[in-house]
């Protein structure tokens, strides 16, 4: 399975926030990505998402509380609201789109991250 370890989003200008309430998308500054796997003997195979971050609205938060990094396959959001989320597929290669909202806190000029870990299992 490829993936890239690291996946960046472009820098948001705190303009960008102005009168966006809690659980808001922050809309133009997504990034997308793709995993491109083979799982030997089966033609069907799951992606596992995994999260160590807190969880709100199903996304990963940062410990901060000033924002939420969503996932979704195609317009289907990936749910980590147990910390887990799974895609069944058939497919090589898969886009994951990662979007970001606004969480309960006011937005900090920094630097923010989550870490999401992504296996694969065959089916």
């Amino acid at each position: 399975m490829e993936t890239p370890q690291v996946v960046a989003l472009p820098n948001i200008p705190m303009a960008a926030f102005d009168g966006l309430p809690q659980g808001a998308q922050i809309s133009g500054y997504d990034a997308t990505f793709s995993i491109i796997s083979s799982c030997i003997g089966t033609t069907s195979h799951r992606y596992r998402f995994t999260t160590q971050n807190r969880v709100a609205n199903g996304c990963s938060g940062t410990d901060d509380s000033t924002l939420q990094f969503c996932l979704y396959n195609g317009d289907t959001k990936l749910d980590l609201a147990t910390q887990t989320a799974v895609i069944s597929t058939t497919e090589t290669n898969t886009d994951i789109k990662v979007t970001l909202q606004r969480d309960v806190n006011p937005p900090q000029v920094g630097t923010h991250s989550v870490f999401v870990t992504v296996t694969i299992e065959p089916e």
